[in-house]
């Protein structure tokens, strides 16, 4: 209860900082961020020690309010300079760290920082605005933060059901010669990003036909998808090491014995470690790990009727597996 109400009162207090009585801006920007970072550690440590519960829906209450009380100084540092590289930072910091969402601020990291590659860093945030990403794009110098502006703004047109929008987007950025130039090492695999989005968006959403899969099965036997043709099916991505897939297992028991007889199929793509798969990993005692016997008797003890794909074991860098071709990585 100490600890709550220490916590509580931190929250509430208004902002010091631990400087001289008149810190450069410089300090009070390491003093922002040293206090916001122990403000999230005490927290936490609130969250595992119990004195801070979740609400119903699972949220913290205090957590999405904890970074406000540190912006209005950083707004201070910000308005005192917003064109030197103080400013960038209390940008970034504002706009990264604290997650603001004030379009005055992104204006600003337009205005003076539009050829700084250190804006990279806010890419792919949920709390970036679409119009900022499309004004990058169109601005920035670097090659990388206009490829990677485009990208998001394809891929937050596809979340929104966008489908035509994002594609066009994303075929664009698949022929720009720039994309394949920028060095393995920078463009975080950025072309594979577009390519598997793009066959997201072409080929797995609602009314497109399924793509065609073809393999082995869990016995080694082929398997393709398009056996489960005129039936409702579900595609089911599982590996016996994976908690929440095997809780799931009871309730797709259910729905086979609820439509025995109607057009309806669950086909596995299972991720399990397995003999003669495309992946192998040595046990402490130098010997392959083979997960075979351990399926079996997971496959016989929960039920599972159903066939399955081998996938080969996700995290492999194998990237011919089921489940890449689907977008599915892990």
């Amino acid at each position: 209860m100490t600890r709550l109400l220490t916590l509580l009162a931190l929250l509430a207090a208004p902002l010091s900082l631990h400087a001289d009585d008149n810190p450069d801006r410089a300090a009070q920007l390491k003093t922002l961020r040293a206090d916001f970072e122990t403000a999230q550690a005490d927290f936490r440590a609130a969250i595992k020690a119990g004195t801070v519960k979740p609400d119903d829906v699972g949220d913290y209450p205090g957590w999405a309010e904890l970074p406000t009380r540190f912006l209005k100084p950083t707004r201070a540092i910000i308005e005192a300079g917003p064109a030197d590289a103080l400013g960038l930072e209390a940008l970034l910091f504002a706009l990264g760290d604290l997650g603001a969402t004030d379009t005055d601020l992104f204006a600003l990291a337009l205005k003076h920082h539009a050829a700084s590659d250190k804006l990279d860093s806010l890419l792919g945030r949920q709390s970036v605005p679409v119009q900022f990403l499309r004004e990058l794009a169109a601005e920035s110098p670097h090659p990388k933060l206009r490829l990677r502006s485009q990208f998001f703004v394809a891929d937050r047109a596809y979340d929104a059901g966008e489908l035509a929008d994002a594609i066009k987007s994303l075929e664009n950025l698949e022929r720009d010669p720039a994309l394949k130039a920028i060095p393995v090492s920078e463009n975080g695999q950025l072309p594979d990003r577009v390519t598997q989005l793009l066959y997201e968006a072409r080929h797995l959403n609602v009314g497109q036909v399924a793509p065609a899969v073809a393999g082995d099965d869990l016995d080694g036997k082929p398997l393709k998808l398009s056996d489960s043709r005129g039936k409702a099916t579900l595609l089911v991505f599982w590996s016996t090491d994976c908690r929440p897939c095997m809780g799931m297992v009871r309730h797709e028991v259910e729905l086979v014995e609820r439509y025995a007889g109607r057009p309806f199929a669950i086909v596995g793509v299972n991720g399990d470690i397995l003999a003669g798969g495309n992946f192998v990993v040595l046990g402490r005692d130098g010997k392959p790990v083979d997960g075979t016997a351990k399926l079996k008797v997971l496959v016989e003890k929960n039920k599972i009727t159903w066939r399955s794909f081998r996938h080969g074991h996700w995290g492999s860098g194998d990237e011919t597996g089921i489940g890449y071709q689907w977008n599915v990585h892990t």
